[in-house]
């Protein structure tokens, strides 16, 4: 469904976030704290994301794959791996490691 999903997607939740708290337009239901509430958190994601995107501007969003390590720290990993043994009565069903 790809690329069309995701369009549908982020088109219909923009106006879920827009439409939350579209109640308070309502002349007899206005009030500004209603109106803060909700949409004071598309504003607080906007600047977030924005700051980060000024901040780290020059920092990828996805690394080559040719770039990452997968080699480095391995061996620690699988030296602290231990295998499990079938378990019988009360350690099989808790799954006690030894």
């Amino acid at each position: 469904m790809q690329p069309y999903g995701a369009y549908v997607t982020l088109t219909m939740f923009t106006l879920l976030c827009l439409l939350n708290g579209s109640t308070v337009f309502f002349p007899s239901k206005w009030s500004a704290s209603s109106f803060l509430t909700a949409y004071v958190g598309i504003l607080i994601f906007l600047v977030i994301y924005l700051l980060r995107r000024v901040v780290l501007r020059h920092d990828k969003w996805a690394r080559d794959a040719d770039e990452v390590d997968m080699y480095t720290g391995l061996e620690e990993v699988t030296d602290a791996e231990k295998s499990l043994e079938k378990r019988r009565g009360w350690k099989r069903i808790f799954m006690v490691i030894e």
